[in-house]
């Protein structure tokens, strides 16, 4: 493919439409050259290349090139460590994948080289911010992927803890994390221990000379992640000689700095100083205003709301928007479409407005956003972080001078570490280049030159890391730190640190962080004063079933979720309204109002609290500290008459009269007041609803809980209900919207599992292994109490699948997979496998739900009688059993060994998504023309 083809490639996959053959969408010289060696094989570990010069680009690269036959992972992992970066690397994700869907003659010459049929495309998922994770980079280990996540999310999956992943499918994520993977690290300077982690994770796996699985790769973006090693990939002469590239690098950024005696309190000079950058409202310049704090941040933003207020009363016009971490994703959703975000994002004026743009932001708009300032107001921050501000301004050069202010008070500093800390910060400013007028060069160009100066003399160099956030220390990835890790099927485990974060972002000072959730419904009846062990239990399956979704949640310090829920309800606390009063509560009638659930990680409900309960622990000093260490990296879920968020999704001391708008509940119109479209709904995959408990719903069940008096006429049910698309996704892969006999679903998982075989091009004995596991994986479902609990027809049997089967309570712990084990071990087929493909098979028909790992229950129900036709089934005697479950944790330490902890769970992904696929061609008969 030559230069025009690529460009060509790369413009239709990366245009947004109007300009799709432009030269503007053209590639830069680099983003050739890299792409020459991705073709090769060749990949770099890491790109030094400036910001606005389009490093995201990698995305539609890797894709041209895999399609080109170039040896590069199939799936591509792009890490952000923003929340809101996520939302926009998804979007050129999604444009990427649209625009390989389209019927050009370019896309389908692409797509043929991928081996995607006409219309389809790659997957993309987001594993957190505007797009939950969708599922589709789970669903087909064989298509290319694009899959964006923050470094906690990604990192946790890599480390087979995954954040919101329940336990049952961490090895999954696990493995096709870790497998056929480039990982993309975005500003990894920012992220050295997860850089560094990453490398050692490259060097883990897979087992010296083995080719299967194919192995991860990693590359970072950025000009300082020194912990990757290697050459950096960097711009050269050719780069420097394109108009575009120098028009962006000399883009100019005078810099003032106010840090004399006189100045007044710092936010009040921040405001000040970005009205008058735009000449007091008059001037249509879009301004971005950095604070440290949020707390400076909201201070900025009301005072530039006031003078906007007068500004607009005598005629005048302006835009002005508050960007911080400490918001609902709903609602940061929201920011996209503001007007004064478009014209930071877009460059655009919306409805005619002729004033300025404000920009109020913390950390959260530092790193990587697109954004495009024509002046800059900004507080005095680390190096690095100055740098990255930088970046928001002038970025596409197109203005002839975009001024930058940066303010330091002295009064500001208060202690003698903050005087220091500040004199460094200052010399690192002042070390920048200067010009002709007395400003500081803070282009791409002046700091270039500065790094320069930096290399060539050690007093320079010893000024800016003076004044640089010094990396973390963080403890080895061991591979014994690993395989305990591994350990999924286990809740406990002495090897495993309670935490991973030192392995993801080292020991940092950072504030301990929580997740805040608002729910309409809850899983308290009325009549359960208190939260026993078998209210948490049935809070935990309720979860399960309707689990916390991205979009609900806000991120924040735990102090700061503590001190809201202080000053809301200690002291002036007030029982929420129950369903009996006039203005009653948003919960459903026969529930308890005024509750809240805190969630570990993987879903299970550890604690719960009545509002009361909570106040009296929040008011109660040795109480308060419990909460405090107990709530660190766990989600709390209120109900939603508690309130707490304010309509632009921030937390909030202040009490609004409405409850909180939540994502549950039964009102798919697209003008729901909670904010939520019925498209949203959709996506989300379930409905949260009370309901009379004797109606009728076509929709599968996939947790129900009736309420109120067992003697009233007229019960209700709290249930959750799944749409059909869903359903294939779900842990229980019993409940399905649709009933499928056992020799139906087989035959369904045979054919998937020989079509990932032959896409992955696999040996014919590693097909014979797949294909035998596919063939036993569900022999265990054929006793009559298995099928009996799951709800099934009496004709018929046995079914892989019921529409609504009950709870598994009277099977006495029988899992089917460990039925499915004993009798995959009289198989004759897979007796005639050599040992670690056996092994390997019987483990995948063990572990094939998340068990097995190493332990699964040694339980069997009474054998089914022989019938016509029916040899009777293998019976073992109770003494005999828990060796066969010993023999099942042995064996997956032996191909533990054999494969590695992330080799082992590609495989485990591998057939899983055969028994998905097979679950969603179910879903689908009688709706797209397949039939049985």
């Amino acid at each position: 493919m030559d230069a025009d083809d690529v460009g060509s490639a790369f413009a239709a996959l990366t245009s947004d439409g109007a300009d799709a053959a432009g030269p503007a969408r053209m590639p830069y010289p680099w983003q050739i050259r890299l792409y020459e060696r991705f073709l090769a094989g060749r990949l770099p570990d890491r790109l030094d290349i400036p910001t606005g010069l389009g490093k995201s680009s990698v995305m539609a690269l890797w894709l041209i090139a895999r399609a080109r036959g170039a040896p590069v992972p199939r799936r591509l992992v792009y890490v952000v460590d923003r929340r809101a970066i996520v939302d926009q690397a998804t979007e050129l994700a999604t444009r990427i994948a649209l625009a390989l869907g389209s019927e050009s003659t370019i896309a389908a010459g692409l797509r043929a080289g991928l081996g995607l049929g006409p219309g389809a495309t790659l997957a993309v998922s987001t594993l957190r911010g505007r797009f939950a994770d969708n599922r589709l980079w789970l669903e087909d280990p064989t298509r290319p992927a694009i899959v964006v996540g923050t470094v906690d999310m990604i990192g946790s999956r890599l480390l087979f803890q995954g954040y919101g992943v329940g336990q049952r499918a961490r090895s999954v994520h696990a493995g096709l994390i870790a497998q056929d993977t480039l990982v993309v690290l975005d500003e990894a300077h920012l992220s050295p221990a997860f850089a560094r982690l990453l490398a050692a994770a490259a060097d883990l796996g897979p087992v010296a000379g083995a080719t299967l699985p194919p192995r991860l790769t990693v590359m970072a973006l950025s000009a300082t992640a020194a912990t990757t090693g290697g050459a950096p990939f960097a711009l050269d002469a050719t780069d420097r000689a394109d108009d575009r590239v120098r028009r962006r690098l000399a883009a100019p950024k005078p810099i003032t700095l106010l840090a004399d005696d006189g100045l007044g309190a710092l936010d009040a000079e921040l405001a000040s100083r970005a009205w008058d950058a735009a000449d007091e409202g008059r001037a249509a310049v879009r301004v971005v205003v950095y604070c440290d704090r949020r707390d400076a941040a909201r201070k900025v933003h009301a005072a530039l709301e006031k003078r906007i207020a007068a500004l607009k009363k005598a005629g005048g016009a302006a835009d002005l928007v508050l960007m911080t971490g400490e918001r609902r994703v709903k609602e940061r959703e929201a920011l996209a479409d503001h007007p004064a975000m478009r014209r930071f994002r877009d460059g655009i004026r919306t409805d005619g407005a002729a004033g300025p743009a404000f920009l109020v932001a913390t950390s959260a708009g530092e790193v990587g956003v697109d954004l495009d300032a024509d002046a800059m107001v900004s507080d005095l921050v680390a190096h690095e972080r100055m740098i990255q501000r930088l970046g928001r301004v002038n970025r596409r050069g197109e203005a002839a001078s975009a001024p930058v202010v940066v303010v330091a008070p002295p009064g500001e500093a208060k202690s003698p570490d903050d005087v220091e800390t500040r004199r460094r910060r200052l010399a690192a400013l002042l070390a920048l280049p200067a010009l002709p007028d007395g400003t500081l060069d803070g282009s791409i160009e002046g700091v270039r030159l500065l790094a320069e100066r930096a290399e060539a003399d050690p007093a320079v160099a010893a000024v800016i890391a003076a004044a640089t956030t010094p990396d973390p220390l963080a403890p080895p990835l061991t591979t014994a730190l690993l395989e305990a890790w591994s350990l999924t099927g286990l809740k406990r485990h002495t090897g495993r640190p309670d935490a991973i974060d030192p392995w993801l972002r080292g020991w940092v000072d950072d504030e301990p962080q929580m997740r805040v959730a608002w729910r309409r419904h809850l899983p308290w009846p009325a009549e359960s004063a208190d939260a026993d062990a078998a209210l948490l239990d049935r809070a935990t399956d309720f979860f399960e079933a309707a689990p916390i979704h991205p979009s609900e949640t806000l991120e924040a310090p735990v102090l700061r979720v503590v001190q809201t829920l202080q000053k809301r309800l200690v002291g002036g606390f007030q029982r929420p309204r129950t369903a009996g009063d006039a203005d009653a509560a948003p919960t459903g009638r026969g529930l308890r109002p005024g509750v809240l659930f805190v969630l570990a990680d993987d879903g299970e409900a550890v604690d719960g609290r009545r509002a009361d309960e909570l106040a009296r622990a929040l008011a109660t000093p040795r109480e308060l500290e419990k909460l405090k260490r107990a709530w660190v990296g766990r989600t709390l879920v209120l109900d939603a008459a508690l309130g707490g968020l304010d309509g632009a999704g921030l937390l909030t001391e202040a009490a609004p009269d409405a409850p909180v708008p939540t994502i549950d509940g039964d009102l798919p119109r697209d003008d729901d007041a909670s904010g939520w479209t019925a498209a949203e709904r959709a996506d989300v995959g379930f409905t949260v609803a009370v309901r009379p408990a004797a109606a009728e719903t076509a929709r599968a069940t996939a947790f129900r809980l009736l309420l109120g008096d067992e003697d009233a006429t007229d019960r209700e049910a709290l249930v959750v209900e799944l749409r059909p698309a869903d359903l294939a996704a779900r842990a229980d892969a019993a409940l399905a919207s649709r009933a499928q006999s056992l020799v139906d679903h087989t035959a369904m998982i045979v054919e998937e599992a020989e079509r990932l075989s032959s896409v992955l091009d696999l040996d014919e004995p590693h097909r014979r292994m797949l294909a035998a596991a596919a063939r036993l994986h569900d022999r265990g479902k054929d006793v009559d109490a298995w099928q009996d609990a799951m709800g099934a027809p009496k004709a018929g049997r046995p079914f892989a699948k019921t529409v609504n089967p009950r709870f598994l309570g009277d099977l006495g712990g029988y899992r089917h997979e460990f039925g499915s084990l004993v009798e995959a071990l009289d198989d004759d087929e897979l007796a005639a496998l050599q040992d670690d493909l056996r092994d390997l098979a019987l483990h995948l028909v063990a572990a094939h739900h998340g068990h097995a790992r190493p332990t699964i229950r040694a339980v069997l129900p009474s054998p089914r009688r022989a019938g016509p036709g029916k040899p009777a089934r293998r019976s073992l005697p109770p003494s005999m059993l828990q060796p066969v479950a010993m023999e099942a944790a042995l064996r997956f330490a032996r191909l533990q060994r054999r494969w590695g902890p992330w080799g082992l769970a590609w495989w485990e992904a591998v057939f899983r998504a055969a028994d998905w696929a097979a679950s969603r061609r179910n879903e689908r008969r009688g709706t797209d023309g397949e039939t049985a």
